[in-house]
């Protein structure tokens, strides 16, 4: 579970960097895109854990399930 937590945590840096060292060319605010994707990968690696803890606490309960 830790590797696989640092797996995600290392994965969910690559948007966010990539945004950073863009060139924006928009008029607005080029750190609005940063904070965007901030916040988008921030919920992307939230939904992940909730799924890996799901599967995990599913495949404990039906393991105990089994049990006589």
């Amino acid at each position: 579970m830790p590797l696989q937590m640092l797996g995600l945590g290392l994965f969910s840096m690559w948007q966010p960097v990539v945004v950073a060292q863009g060139n924006s060319t928009a008029k607005r605010d080029p750190h609005w895109g940063w904070i965007l994707a901030m916040i988008v990968q921030m919920l992307l690696t939230l939904l992940a854990i909730v799924l890996i803890f799901a599967v995990i606490l599913g495949g404990f309960a039906a393991l105990l399930g089994s049990m006589p």
